[in-house]
């Protein structure tokens, strides 16, 4: 039998070295990587965000059952702060992919002022 505690913990460990890191209190195991960008103008310039940086976040949460039951696994994205964060379920399989993935969509293509037309 499958023992899908030992593959969660087998595939974050994994994880690590792409800069996923465990959120501490947490009942259900949630991971997250976050990426750091330069705040735009137009974000101070309305008010949505004060700092001269911002991180982009993707979080990967399992809901354990039993160590013989595939967990249900939800993931995460934060684009950026001001917009909030959007949760869907993904399967087991899925999630064990977006941890071994080197980076998501959630993190590219920022505005970046040095390539503004």
């Amino acid at each position: 039998m499958t023992d899908y505690y030992e593959k969660i913990n087998e595939a974050c460990q994994d994880a690590e070295a792409r800069e996923w890191v465990r959120v501490p209190g947490q009942y259900n195991p949630m991971w997250r990587r976050s990426v750091e960008h330069p705040t735009p103008s137009f974000a101070h310039d309305n008010g949505w965000w004060p700092g001269m940086t911002y991180s982009s976040h993707e979080f990967v949460s399992f809901i354990l059952r039993e160590r013989t039951r595939a967990p249900r696994a939800v993931y995460g994205t934060s684009r950026v702060p001001w917009t909030g964060r959007t949760d869907r379920p993904v399967s087991f399989k899925r999630a064990l992919e977006i941890l071994s993935a080197e980076t998501a969509d959630v993190h590219e293509n920022h505005y970046n002022p040095d390539r503004a037309p």
